[in-house]
């Protein structure tokens, strides 16, 4: 029984350690998703510098504010500042165009990716000859 007991608690410690890992990298994917939807959202200048300014009203105006929301400010304010300098001179970049394709639509299907994926067969088929 003893012996049951230590090996589903050495199970559950590796389910947790697994999960762990697991969770390290979703939260470094979506980080890295979250900071790529930031960057492109910065490409439709005017509408950040407002979303920037409508961010910074709804900060306190009045007292001092909290460790956190003193972070929030400072990067509210370096996201303003980001945006106008952009609006103004935008960047190499700006000129890629990026478009964005919402899960599920019909332009799923066309992402580079998927078309690459749909060449594969033929490709393997024609090395194989």
């Amino acid at each position: 029984m003893e012996d049951e007991l230590k090996g589903q608690e050495k199970e559950l410690a590796d389910d947790i350690n697994s999960l762990n890992k697991k969770s390290k990298y979703l939260e470094k994917q979506f980080n890295d998703a979250q900071s790529q939807l930031r960057d492109i959202a910065l490409f439709e200048f005017s509408r950040s510098v407002e979303a920037f300014k409508k961010a910074l009203e709804c900060l306190p105006s009045t007292g001092e504010l909290s460790k956190s929301g003193q972070m929030l400010k400072e990067q509210f304010q370096k996201g303003l500042k980001k945006a106008r300098d952009a609006k103004v001179s935008p960047s190499p970049i700006a000129s890629l165009n990026p478009t964005v394709v919402r899960a599920g639509s019909s332009q799923m299907e066309n992402l580079p990716w998927k078309r690459a994926l749909a060449m594969e067969p033929t490709l393997l088929a024609s090395t194989e000859a």
